[in-house]
């Protein structure tokens, strides 16, 4: 066993007793010194006041003998006063000595008396007939001996009050008179003794005076007089009868009170008496501040000892504490390290400087297929396998760009991660150095995500704004398609209808009508497609529409196609234009006749389901929203598709048919019907193995809405014309020419009028009644909504019939007011000019 060990303890101990020694040893030095001054100056303070209350004593007793030496001379000056010293018999003296007496006693004395030699009261200004006390007796007998004025003792008169006499012999008497002023005690002394220059000092202020064989005490400022006074006496040595004894201590005296409490005090006799004024203070109160000031230093000095010693120790420690703190942290670091690689949402790879894997979270683990431990220690290259999406070549190793650049660098695009089980996956990715505390790095970060659900997103949006663009430019020029479709249509059925039936013109004049339509029907599928074309939807029940359809869809895919119809149980009800259920119908079964083929048999099946969709289907498809819908499900057995054709089927006009089979809208159309109606859409195909529509539309909720014309009320209005006259505005010569011909043919007076603002001043002209206004909606200068507003100002029961080749949503204005707007798309037949015009005006 090693015995040195303890030796740096010992000697620190040691040298700890010695500090604390002589610290010890100063503070005593320093307290016995402020001690000192300080009592010192308490007794000065104490001397110094009891000097000044002996002088104000002395200066009282002085004045208290004048008055008695000069009231004595006075007291008999006039003749009546002076008669009672011949003749105390007579009552008449006696009342004016008396009322003399009395007026001296108002100049504060207890009593005025006059006495006679043997001390008896011969007469009292309060009228006392009581025998003198004995101190007065005494001082009677000095004042006749010496013929001065004296002062007798203090005395305690039967009322248990200090008194005091003052005694003047009186000199015009024959028998020797003594004027005796009584003078209270406590009157003078009290508020003397109670006045001290300094406060808040505790001072015991007091009079000792000898009185019967006792000593007594007068006006003890502090405590009881009666009690306090003796004890504070014998507290201090002095016994009651050794007044000689007491009166050697005068100055300063330090002692202890009765209790044992320690005291300074000064004694000081007054002059000509035998009456001792007592000082006095507890030392402890003295030396208050002397400890407080001792204690305090003394704090500083061990907090100060205290601070250095534990700056010493912490001197000591602070290598050790360095240690633990760096391991700690260390510690500290990785477990936060690895918390948040485990934690973070995004994947992350860790490599040393050699790329060589170090650590993985579990989204790394997910999207590489390797788990950690398996993938410690491997080359990146064989965990995280890139390769470039359209090329499929090997995308370089990213931790050898990091590490020769030493920056963050990031992933070209179109990157896919290959799993460990071969799955492909499009990633975003990026990596960083990860540097030492002296900047060199150690390895490479590498953060990467799963961008398959962002790609899809990208994607319906990319499809969305160019679907959008393309309505954009659909609905721009559908509107002169439509008046030059109109007036093409119109004309045609003007020249067939003058031509005799046998004419051999009719098939060619025909064929102008039937392109005209099919020119027309791709407007409106262009319309579709941009969402903005006139629709007449209908409460209705899917089941029963598409059974009124099975027998034209089979006629139009063929016989050697087999058409299986599937209806779903309890659909709910649906608010759609029939017309675009045919087209849907139609289109995606010309479609799934096109993918099977003529050489095999095939089949179509079409199906209903009503379904409901929640959050977690909304997030796999973006075009979906919760709820209730009928799903139209048509599915086939022919070629299918790949995924680049998957991905561009909506897009207008591309089509995989040969050049004049198709116009690559018919699928375009379908998406903006669903998406207009509030649907979406599902596609599964996959090359050989045939192809599934999917489209969903939502259930309707309300009332059943009312429909406009029943079809036998369209048939009578083809069959009604009239004589009413018909303002008729169009911007376009050639149709409003055929319009004016249509009209006139069918019996009304037309006014036509191609610029709005004449047309206004056409109808002031008119003297007689216009029954309707056929105005085009949009015109330069001045729409045709202005226009009707004005002439109803004017005209309150004209009609008004709208007619343009935009459709009707494409007037927000005119959509706002209501009311019920009649409108006619263009173009329009003859048959449908006339109903419609026989429609409004038939109204009330």
């Amino acid at each position: 066993m090693d015995n040195r060990q303890p030796r740096p303890k010992i000697l620190q101990a040691l040298a700890l007793s010695g500090l604390a020694a002589l610290l010890g040893l100063f503070l005593w030095w320093f307290h016995h010194r402020e001690a000192a001054t300080e009592l010192a100056a308490a007794h000065q303070a104490m001397a110094a006041t009891n000097s000044l209350k002996t002088g104000q004593i002395e200066q009282w007793r002085q004045e208290r003998l004048a008055d008695a030496a000069r009231m004595s001379r006075g007291l008999f000056a006039e003749a009546t006063a002076a008669a009672w010293l011949q003749t105390p018999e007579d009552q008449q003296a006696v009342m004016a000595v008396k009322h003399r007496l009395q007026l001296q006693k108002a100049q504060g004395y207890a009593d005025v008396l006059l006495v006679n030699a043997a001390g008896d009261i011969l007469l009292s200004a309060t009228g006392q007939e009581e025998t003198l006390p004995e101190a007065s007796r005494r001082s009677i007998t000095a004042a006749l001996t010496t013929g001065q004025v004296t002062l007798s003792p203090f005395f305690r008169a039967d009322d248990r009050e200090v008194y005091l006499d003052t005694v003047a012999a009186v000199p015009a008497a024959v028998d020797p008179v003594l004027l005796v002023l009584r003078t209270p005690a406590r009157d003078f002394f009290e508020p003397l003794l109670q006045f001290w220059p300094e406060t808040g000092i505790d001072f015991r202020t007091f009079i000792i005076y000898p009185y019967d064989q006792e000593l007594h005490t007068l006006c003890d400022c502090t405590i009881n007089p009666d009690k306090l006074a003796k004890r504070d006496l014998e507290a201090i040595g002095v016994a009651p009868a050794a007044l000689t004894e007491l009166y050697e201590r005068q100055g300063k005296f330090a002692g202890n009170y009765r209790d044992g409490t320690p005291m300074l005090a000064d004694l000081r006799l007054v002059p000509d008496t035998d009456w001792l004024l007592v000082t006095s203070r507890p030392t402890s109160e003295i030396l208050s501040e002397t400890y407080y000031r001792t204690g305090l230093l003394g704090l500083v000095i061990v907090l100060g000892l205290l601070f250095t010693a534990l700056l010493q120790h912490r001197r000591q420690a602070d290598f050790f504490r360095r240690l633990y703190h760096s391991e700690r942290t260390r510690r500290e670091a990785e477990q936060e390290f690895r918390t948040t690689l485990y934690s973070i949402g995004d994947a992350v790879i860790t490599t040393d400087n050699e790329g060589r894997v170090r650590a993985m979270n579990r989204v790394a683990e997910q999207l590489t297929g390797w788990l950690e431990d398996e993938a410690r220690g491997q080359e990146l290259p064989k965990v995280f396998r890139i390769i470039n999406q359209d090329s499929r070549v090997t995308v370089a190793n990213p931790v050898a760009k990091v590490l020769h650049e030493g920056k963050v660098v990031g992933l070209a695009n179109h990157t896919l991660l290959i799993s460990r089980d071969g799955s492909e996956r499009p990633i975003a990715d990026s990596g960083a150095p990860i540097r030492d505390d002296e900047g060199n790095i150690s390895g490479v970060v590498l953060v990467f995500s799963d961008q398959t659900e962002a790609h899809a997103t990208r994607e319906a949006l990319h499809k969305s704004q160019r679907l959008e663009s393309m309505g954009l430019l659909a609905g721009g020029v559908a509107h002169d398609f439509n008046n030059k479709l109109a007036v093409i249509i119109g004309y045609a059925q003007v020249l067939q209808l003058r031509l005799p039936p046998e004419d051999p013109l009719q098939g060619e004049v025909g064929e102008i009508i039937t392109a005209g339509r099919r020119s027309a029907d791709l407007v409106r599928q262009l319309l579709a497609f941009a969402r903005k074309q006139t629709i007449n939807p209908k409460l209705l029940n899917i089941n029963e529409e598409i059974e009124g359809t099975i027998k034209m869809l089979g006629r139009l895919i063929g016989q050697h196609i087999t058409l299986t119809w599937q209806p779903g149980e309890e659909l709910w009800p649906m608010y759609l234009d029939p017309g675009q259920l045919d087209q849907i119908l139609a289109n995606l079964a010309v479609n799934a006749r096109d993918a099977i083929g003529n050489e095999r048999p095939g089949e179509i099946v079409i199906a209903t389901k009503r379904v409901a969709i929640n959050e977690e289907f909304c997030r796999f498809c973006p075009d979906a929203s919760p709820g209730q819908y009928v799903r139209l499900e048509v599915r086939d057995n022919g070629c299918g598709m790949d995924d680049d054709t998957l991905g561009r089927i909506f897009d207008p006009f591309y089509t995989t048919k040969e050049i004049g089979k198709g116009t690559g809208l018919g699928l375009a159309t379908i998406y903006g019907i669903v998406r207009q109606n509030k649907g979406f859409m599902e596609v599964f195909s996959s090359p050989g193995h045939g192809t599934t529509f999917r489209i969903y539309l939502p259930r309707f909720h309300g009332p059943a809405p009312e429909n406009a014309v029943t079809a036998g009320a369209a048939a009578e209005l083809l069959k009604a014309v009239g004589q009413e006259t018909i303002l008729l505005v169009e911007d376009e010569v050639s149709l409003l020419n055929l319009i004016h011909n249509l009209l006139t043919m069918l019996g009304y007076h037309v006014l036509p009028v191609a610029d709005p603002r004449q047309a206004l001043r056409l109808a002031d002209d008119q003297p007689g009644e216009i029954h309707l206004l056929l105005t085009d909606l949009a015109m330069p200068g001045l729409s045709g909504l202005e226009l009707a507003r004005r002439l109803q100002a004017k005209r309150p029961q004209l009609k008004i019939l709208f007619i343009s080749g935009h459709p009707l949503e494409s007037f927000a204005e005119l959509q706002e007011q209501g009311e019920e707007i009649n409108f006619l798309q263009k173009p329009f037949s003859r048959e449908e000019l006339a109903t419609k015009v026989r429609q409004v005006l038939g109204r009330s």
